[in-house]
């Protein structure tokens, strides 16, 4: 058993205990036992309170030395985390570029992707602490964090160019760059009809370690660079910028699907005689979490709100922000490998994708949940943020009467009551006086046999709001909702946080 924890560990290169827990069937104190054992022997490494990584010892770029006339160079392909020639084998720029760097520009390049990879996803501490785990394996990977950041930069901005040591790149005079306008462009000029601000936050999460500048500054942009009628003919045109991830050297004929559960059949009968974790986890992600949702569409109706709605969906249902990308990471591979949408934003490691919804109740409405006992839980919902799938497992033995607060330890999936294992998302609330009032103090059992609300998005958004308006930190509100990173937090909900002080604040 031992073993084929070792074996899965490789293969994710970074999770977190509840993602190997959901996966094998085994005590979560023998599991942890297991992880132990692997840290002490340099296997992987403990990066956070709840996430581990495996760093795999990396085969630098051959140099090929000078060699007697009749001996011949040995030629070895490099085990790289991923190759620098499949990446740019779709770019022929990038690749004539990188063909005539110089040698110490090459090494740069191969070193500084290999660690954007590593990385990828990470918080501040986490990825300090992995690079300095990296470094350990393979000393000639090691690189500061400030370092990092600012190679991590100019490669979001200019390429590959970015990354040469002796490229310099242009200084803007303008608030806003000309790339992340380009960027901005591609999200904003769409038939999707996203807001200046959704897309401004679209912008902001796929680059979180950037400066970007304010959301007026990119309206100002656009009133100045285009009229009206040129912005409402051009919403259609899509840029990228290179993107960290292996591609296929050699490319097979494509086979398109209009539905999307054809697709799904065929990818399934490609995964039916792979006993490897990965495939495993894959088909009981299509069966289990993606063919229910997404199986009656059609490819060309899926939109950007359809994911976000998906991500709404099984956030309300208890699952974590970490199997929600893993989730949406295998739909994307389905409709690269099956379809030719190329329009949709899809979640990165690094966040979630934003939430369009930003109404939230008025006033009247809340009075008339409030006031209404047969909404008692949409009231649940709007006084203490808690999700469906925790409403459908709370007991009356969850609340204690004396001091006014539940437990949160079990979720409902699938009709069956299931403890929460990751620590982060077990908590316990106070529940304010409106709701306590109309909760029945001798009752025994599940508060509700059964919990259906339609408009959860709507209620957690007005909680949210609630909170905010009396001047909750964003770091109780996030620990409360059970999200592990401030950061996915920030990225979904950022169109209710303040944007600007108060026009009278004094800081003394």
């Amino acid at each position: 058993m031992k073993q084929q924890i070792k074996k899965l560990c490789k293969q994710l290169s970074r999770f977190n205990f509840d993602e190997i827990a959901s996966i094998l069937e085994l005590p979560d104190n023998e599991i942890q036992n297991i992880l132990q054992e692997l840290i002490a022997e340099k296997v992987i490494s403990k990066i956070s309170e709840t996430e581990f990584a495996y760093v795999p010892d990396i085969v630098p770029y051959p140099q090929i030395e000078a060699l007697p006339q009749k001996q011949s160079p040995k030629q070895t392909k490099p085990e790289l985390c991923f190759d620098i020639t499949t990446l740019l084998s779709d770019n022929k720029e990038a690749q004539e570029l990188f063909n005539n760097a110089a040698e110490y520009n090459k090494r740069h390049i191969i070193k500084c992707l290999n660690l954007f990879r590593l990385t990828s996803g990470l918080s501040f501490k986490e990825t300090s602490k992995m690079l300095n785990e990296i470094a350990k394996k393979n000393p000639d990977y090691k690189m500061g964090y400030s370092t990092f950041i600012r190679w991590k930069s100019s490669y979001a901005r200019n390429g590959l160019l970015g990354l040469m040591k002796a490229y310099n790149p242009p200084q803007h005079k303008s608030l806003v760059t000309k790339e992340q306008l380009k960027e901005f462009e591609e999200i904003y000029l769409t038939p999707k009809n996203y807001s200046v601000r959704i897309a401004w936050e679209i912008l902001r999460s796929r680059h979180p370690n950037e400066q970007i500048s304010s959301v007026q500054s990119f309206r100002r942009a656009l009133t100045k660079n285009f009229s009206a009628e040129y912005i409402k003919k051009r919403r259609s045109e899509s840029l990228k910028l290179p993107e960290l991830r292996k591609i296929s050297s050699v490319e097979t004929d494509k086979i398109t699907y209009e539905k999307v559960s054809t697709a799904f059949d065929d990818y399934l009968k490609t995964l039916e005689n792979k006993k490897d974790e990965n495939s495993v986890c894959a088909r009981g992600y299509i069966q289990n979490h993606l063919f229910p949702y997404f199986g009656k569409y059609k490819f060309k109706d899926i939109t950007q709100e359809t994911l976000i709605n998906y991500q709404s969906k099984m956030l309300s249902e208890g699952y974590s922000v970490a199997s929600i990308k893993r989730f949406i990471s295998t739909f994307q591979k389905i409709m690269k490998k099956y379809s030719n949408a190329s329009h949709l934003l899809f979640s990165t490691q690094e966040t979630i994708l934003p939430s369009l919804e930003n109404r939230v109740l008025t006033d009247d409405e809340i009075q008339q949940i409030i006031k209404d006992d047969s909404k008692i839980q949409e009231l649940w919902i709007l006084a203490t943020g808690i999700n469906i799938a925790e409403l459908g497992a709370l007991y009356y033995t969850d609340i204690n009467f004396s001091d006014k607060t539940v437990n949160i330890s079990k979720f409902k999936n699938k009709g069956n009551i299931e403890n929460i294992r990751a620590k982060y998302k077990i908590r316990t609330l106070q529940i304010p006086d409106i709701l306590f009032n109309k909760i029945p103090k001798k009752k025994k059992g599940l508060l509700f046999k059964d919990v259906k609300i339609d408009n959860f998005d709507l209620l957690l958004n007005t909680h949210i709001k609630l909170l905010l308006d009396k001047n909750v930190q964003i770091n109780i509100i996030s620990r409360n909702l059970g999200f592990y990173k401030l950061t996915d937090f920030e990225s979904r909900y950022n169109f209710l946080l303040p944007q600007k002080l108060d026009n009278n604040f004094q800081i003394i």
